[in-house]
């Protein structure tokens, strides 16, 4: 299954609640499918288990939540609530990325198992970052969307297949082809799965980005130590990996930026006993070359992005005094880095999920912390003019328990969120509601 290390920043109350009830098990996935390609996913009535079809409302119905959740209206912020987003019986959305047609989010529905049970794999489209339609394909049956990356007229996406819930029967026997699958769609038209070797089925991808038009994904290798690894890709379909990405292990996030590409992850350092922040660059995605930068002790930069000045990462550093304080980088040349800092004092007790740039400036998408309860965060934008210093624009509006994702375009930015909570004794199952947030581009001028 999938890290994301946008997620698990946050902690999610959904798991919190299955760790009492259940076992110690987060489940994180990823991807859809349709018209393949040199199929390796069985048509859907053809899976093993007779997996049933999950109930599912039409494109473009209102806005329903799973379980009976009370979808209370948020508090207005900076940002306008999507008041008319397509839940239906969708538990999240886990990416959305900005598209020649306008924006295309991903997630997830159950079938018939509950949240921790199998999933059906969910598109939504929008032309400007408001309006919304939703699509349930039958194709993505048992698929978990988690990473949509575009590239020029091309869209591909990247999720987890899977015809048995580990945690909900453990006798059941996995379709063979059960693993990661990539699937793309160009210039909007009909998904096509693109057939991957077993290095691939098997791997664990924690990230996914484009670089120019090659796709970048980093995570952890098929083999028996899990080695970090980048992969590289012109076409989805044929990977060249990389294992030698200075001293990163693992690697949390990765942007292109500097002399080509930049990373970030963390190192182990046995006299301090904790984690300290390493940095990489490279400049053909295959070697990697140590970078320059502060090591900060239990740091995680999340997020990279390119912008008018250089290149900015973002993500959070453990505080003395409070749960986080929030992180930025800054490179003119993604290969020596400096911290940077906020004037108004806002990263104290925040953390920064996502980082996006337009031609003017840098905005970062993060929350500050309930330190009465972890669990609940309330959604806060940063803006930068040159990526050195930066402000809190204020809260987007409302609290939630589970970040989804976000994405800069024409339109504006949007964000996603969920609120979600228990929603039985069991702990199988939780209530869910998707809240959607848009900040027009006038709202982001330095």
């Amino acid at each position: 299954m999938f890290g994301d290390h946008r997620r698990v920043i946050a902690v999610s109350l959904r798991l919190r609640v299955f760790l009492g009830a259940v076992l110690s098990l987060a489940i994180l996935g990823c991807g859809p499918s349709a018209n393949a390609i040199h199929p390796t996913l069985p048509p859907p009535a053809q899976r093993p288990g007779g997996t049933n079809q999950p109930q599912e409302s039409p494109p473009g119905a209102e806005a329903t939540q799973v379980a009976g959740a009370p979808g209370t209206p948020q508090p207005a912020g900076i940002a306008t609530p999507m008041a008319s987003f397509p839940q239906g019986s969708a538990y999240e959305v886990t990416g959305v990325a900005v598209t020649p047609s306008g924006y295309m989010a991903i997630g997830f529905a159950g079938t018939d198992q509950g949240y921790f049970g199998l999933h059906q794999g969910i598109t939504w489209t929008s032309s400007d970052g408001s309006t919304w339609q939703q699509q349930v394909d039958p194709a993505f049956l048992d698929v978990s969307p988690s990473y949509v990356v575009a590239v020029g007229s091309d869209v591909y996406m990247f999720g987890q297949f899977e015809t048995c819930s580990d945690i909900l029967d453990d006798e059941c026997t996995q379709d063979p082809n059960a693993g990661l699958v990539i699937f793309k769609s160009t210039n909007g038209g009909a998904w096509q799965q693109l057939a991957q070797p077993s290095s691939i089925l098997q791997a664990e991808f924690d990230g996914v980005t484009a670089w120019g038009t090659t796709l970048v994904a980093w995570g952890a290798a098929a083999d028996d130590n899990g080695t970090t690894t980048v992969w590289t890709s012109s076409d989805g379909l044929t990977w060249t990996p990389s294992t030698g990405i200075g001293q990163l292990d693992p690697v949390d996030s990765m942007g292109a930026g500097g002399p080509g590409l930049v990373a970030f992850g963390s190192q182990f350092v046995d006299s301090i006993e904790d984690t300290q922040l390493v940095a990489a660059s490279s400049t053909d995605g295959i070697h990697y070359s140590n970078a320059t930068a502060p090591s900060v002790t239990g740091a995680l930069v999340a997020s990279v992005s390119s912008g008018p000045g250089g290149v900015v990462g973002v993500g959070y550093a453990e505080g003395d005094t409070s749960p986080s304080v929030a992180l930025t980088m800054f490179s003119s040349d993604g290969t020596s880095w400096a911290q940077t800092s906020a004037a108004d004092g806002s990263f104290e007790n925040a953390l920064m999920n996502e980082v996006h740039s337009n031609d003017s400036a840098y905005v970062a998408v993060g929350s500050t912390t309930d330190q009465d309860d972890m669990t609940y965060q309330t959604g806060r934008l940063w803006l930068s003019a040159d990526g050195n210093s930066w402000r809190s624009l204020g809260d987007f509006g409302g609290s939630f328990n589970q970040y989804g994702a976000s994405a800069l375009g024409p339109g504006g930015l949007v964000i996603f969120t969920e609120d979600e909570e228990d929603a039985n004794d069991e702990g199988t199952d939780v209530k869910s509601t998707i809240n959607g947030w848009l900040i027009p581009p006038d709202q982001l001028v330095p």
